[in-house]
């Protein structure tokens, strides 16, 4: 099952298409972001049928999709900006 770090700032800094080959060779990560076309996509071709181990995403992206993200059975959930959560 897949390791879902939720983070919020982070997510606008990455300027790469995911973990490094290098480091972590085996590690599918999704970038869980975009218009709502695009993550509804994103969602149906690599979340819902869990084809990755990290999803990377935004505090709001996770509160706007989260009747479809609150279905999957998620092992760990790591969230940056955690006093959002008040």
């Amino acid at each position: 099952m897949p390791y879902p770090p939720v983070t919020d700032t982070c997510v606008r800094a990455c300027a790469y298409p995911g973990p490094s080959p290098q480091w972590l060779p085996t590690v599918r990560c999704v970038f869980y972001v975009g218009a709502r076309e695009e993550r509804a996509r994103l969602f149906a071709t690599d979340v819902a049928p869990a084809l990755f181990n990290v999803l990377v995403t935004t505090y709001e992206f996770i509160m706007r999709d989260r009747s479809k993200l609150s279905k999957l059975d998620w092992k760990y959930i790591i969230i940056d900006e955690a006093q959002r959560l008040k």
